[in-house]
């Protein structure tokens, strides 16, 4: 049971990590001084790509929380996700984040997005071993 959690974790994790390492790649490749203000406009607020990040990103956080097994590092697993939290109900979040801003800092947001999925693999993993039976 308990390397089923892991595994779903794992590959959500790993998958959407890709996906955001592939989003950079874009925004770079269509901006490479990095001070253009449109691309990740029209990249995540004028495609369907900003709703197929969320998908993704609410993947990485359904699954930390259900495979979390020690429910008191809850609290633990919120402060990592709490930004993927907020996009999940901020029904502006795409513009928030992404309208007119410049590549550069479109790369550092999906960045720092990627460091929080990690972060939240990281403790739900360790979670699930702690509980394993050796």
């Amino acid at each position: 049971m308990y390397a089923s959690y892991a595994d779903s974790i794992y590959t959500t994790t790993k998958n959407t990590c890709n996906y955001l390492d592939s989003l950079k790649n874009v925004l770079k490749s269509k901006d490479e001084s990095g001070e253009n203000v449109d691309a990740a406009t029209n990249m995540f607020i004028k495609s369907a790509t900003g709703d197929t990040l969320i998908q993704k990103l609410s993947a990485v956080y359904i699954y930390a929380h259900s495979a979390l097994i020690d429910k008191s590092k809850k609290g633990e697993l919120d402060s990592a996700l709490v930004t993927i939290g907020e996009i999940q109900v901020d029904k502006n979040w795409k513009r928030k984040y992404f309208e007119m801003v410049p590549t550069f800092a479109a790369m550092t947001i999906l960045s720092s997005l990627q460091n929080d999925c990690i972060n939240a693999a990281t403790i739900t993993l360790r979670d699930i071993k702690e509980h394993m039976t050796p």
